[in-house]
């Protein structure tokens, strides 16, 4: 009812009208009724009565619904804030002391409603001013009826289209501005925003980012780094960059942080979009396992050098012997191109790979003339014995399977088992040639130091049956190279 006494009112409509009225009245009804659920309302700002009741009988005629019908500034101003219409037709020149330029103004500060001005005519300061309230268009009057729709649908559709990326940029403003991550938007170094999280990251007010270069903020040891990675995001040659740097906050105290940047387009212009978040803890924490880590490997380190050490003393002969074959071995797979942890794990076999060799008599192991077979047997159980005492202790490698299997051979000839080819770990392949040419070149109780021209025929002459063929040029370019030298490092 209060809608249809307001559009009533807005025609000049009164109960007390004559017949003729009411069955205009009975029209008008009839097409607010159908309308006034869905279309948009409008509210009309027109001191002069005719025009203001023409323009109302068009607008609902077009379909749209009257929200009132206002003939001075403050009552523009009271009905809008009051019945919050979908768009104003607001008249420039209004009687009174408040024109239609200064009734929109006080609107806009209240409500965000679109304003579409009416005048027959206007000077160009008047014009001007009107400018400063961003209208949604201008009507001159008489206006005709295409026209007056055009411009209606023109604003509505506009003012939509506004509101929509108003809440988009609102919705996005929240999201950002309570965002856990620091957020920073760079353009030519300088900050040209910074949410609560970045404020809290660096120590300093959003009001002083505000006044600050960036790099300031980061530790001089990084600033090399990020304006070099600014620079190529800026020139387009990465769209992207992520990485780890420290930042200086007012603290003093320096903060590890995982930097995520990113170009787009910030107020008119090319900007940098940065995401940080403190990541302190968690490096201090992997600092503290990679030490831990560092540790352990020098323990374990001492304790593999320490067995081998064990069993020198047991066979002064073959002193130096493991440790040898041990750095020609991790020499030789390095050539191969094998992941540097596989390189360490033939190392660290190498370095221990005859330690079972510590449940062999003394008097066999030095024993200058030729070995019986039973004493050669008994030798060859020290592939056995190895495992057995490195499978007790556990490895991040397969240190006792490696020991195990070093005097294998493609073929099927090796012991203990007599498996070949790819049943054969490739680390132990690498080992047993690695032992056979420092077994070959040094000094034995049995006999004297063949030299290395002779362990080069040996593998030679055997690859491809013995020795795999890509192991042996690995290590044929090993030791054939002039700065070559078979010693413990």
């Amino acid at each position: 009812m209060a809608t249809d006494m307001i559009n009533k009112q807005a025609i000049g409509l009164s109960s007390g009208s004559n017949s003729g009225n009411m069955k205009t009245e009975t029209v008008f009804n009839k097409e607010i009724d159908a309308v006034k659920a869905k279309n948009a309302s409008i509210l009309v700002v027109e001191d002069e009565r005719i025009t203001s009741e023409h323009l109302s009988r068009t607008l609902i005629k077009l379909g749209y619904r009257v929200a009132g019908a206002a003939v001075s500034g403050p009552d523009a101003i009271n009905l809008a804030l009051s019945k919050q219409p979908d768009l104003i037709l607001m008249d420039i020149m209004l009687k009174g002391p408040m024109n239609g330029i200064e009734a929109a103004r006080q609107i806009h500060e209240g409500k965000d409603i679109p304003v579409i001005y009416l005048t027959a005519y206007a000077d160009d300061n008047t014009l001007s001013n009107a400018k400063e309230t961003i209208p949604y268009g201008y009507i001159l009057k008489p206006f005709e009826e295409r026209e007056l729709h055009s411009n209606i649908e023109i604003a509505l559709y506009k003012h939509q289209a506004e509101s929509r990326i108003k809440r988009s940029e609102e919705k996005y403003r929240i999201l950002t501005e309570n965002a856990v991550s620091g957020i920073f938007t760079i353009r030519d170094g300088k900050i040209l925003y910074s949410n609560t999280s970045a404020s809290l990251l660096t120590g300093y007010t959003n009001e002083e980012l505000a006044k600050t270069i960036f790099f300031e903020i980061v530790d001089p040891d990084f600033r090399d780094l990020i304006k070099k990675t600014f620079s190529e995001l800026i020139a387009g040659n990465r769209t992207h960059s992520r990485f780890g740097l420290r930042f200086s906050p007012r603290d003093g105290e320096s903060r590890w942080m995982d930097l995520n940047v990113l170009m787009i387009e910030y107020k008119d212009g090319p900007a940098l979009l940065c995401e940080c978040h403190d990541i302190t803890e968690q490096k201090h924490a992997k600092d503290k396992i990679e030490q831990s880590i560092k540790k352990m490997n020098r323990v374990m380190d001492g304790i593999i050098h320490a067995i081998a050490y064990t069993l020198e003393t047991r066979d002064p002969y073959t002193a130096g012997h493991q440790r040898r074959v041990g750095t020609l071995a991790r020499k030789v797979a390095t050539a191969l191109g094998l992941h540097e942890d596989i390189v360490e794990c033939i190392y660290t076999a190498g370095v221990i790979h005859d330690i079972g060799k510590i449940s062999v008599p003394a008097e066999i192991l030095s024993k200058p003339g030729k070995l019986t077979k039973s004493e050669f047997d008994l030798i060859k159980m020290h592939s056995q014995v190895g495992f057995d005492i490195l499978n007790r202790i556990d490895f991040p490698w397969p240190i006792s399977k490696i020991v195990y299997q070093h005097h294998e051979r493609i073929d099927g000839s090796g012991y203990p088992e007599g498996i070949k080819n790819d049943d054969i770990r490739i680390e132990a392949q690498i080992i047993s040639i690695a032992d056979v040419v420092e077994a070959i070149s040094s000094h034995r109780p049995y006999r004297a130091a063949l030299g290395i021209d002779k362990a080069i025929e040996e593998i030679t002459n055997n690859r491809g049956k013995l020795y795999r063929n890509d192991i042996v040029e690995s290590c044929l370019a090993v030791i054939t190279n002039k700065d070559f030298t078979l010693n413990d490092e």
